[in-house]
């Protein structure tokens, strides 16, 4: 047996309908609303921290004329007080920071961007779907009311 195949209607709590409540169409547009913000509080967030790393990593130094150096035989036999692996962090001029500081603090930003409009449409549409299934319960009860009383 062959399974009746679904038809999804898309955008259906924008078009007229005699079905579609007020709490669908606040709904509709607290989706919308929310994407479009996460949408563009990401894109800022990503311009912002390239931005930041753009301006953390080095700058290749401009040309200069070749330098001969000669390695004096008595220094190259004392050990040199910093191993290779301890070179020193490049830091930004202005804010002394290395450059991952910078981009892991966007990233967090990011992150608390999204949690804030993630948890407040939750916050809302569960609100919304509070009220939805109110209504649901008021139009049953005038449903039955003009049907008549109930049997066993």
């Amino acid at each position: 047996m062959k399974r009746p195949r679904s038809t999804r209607v898309r955008g259906w709590r924008w078009r007229r309908n005699p079905l579609r409540r007020r709490s669908d169409v606040v709904d509709a547009w607290l989706l919308l609303a929310a994407w479009t913000v996460a949408l563009v509080s990401g894109l800022v967030v990503g311009l912002l921290t390239a931005d930041a790393v753009g301006h953390m990593t080095p700058r290749p130094a401009p040309s200069r004329p070749a330098a001969t150096a000669l390695v004096d035989p008595e220094s190259a036999q004392s050990p040199s007080p910093r191993g290779a692996g301890d070179a020193p962090q490049p830091r930004h001029p202005a804010t002394g920071q290395s450059p991952g500081g910078r981009a892991v603090a966007a990233l967090m930003a990011a992150a608390a961007t999204g949690g804030l409009v993630w948890a407040g449409t939750r916050a809302v549409r569960s609100r919304i779907d509070e009220r939805r299934m109110e209504q649901w319960a008021a139009a049953w009860e005038r449903f039955d009311a003009h049907r008549g009383p109930r049997t066993g």
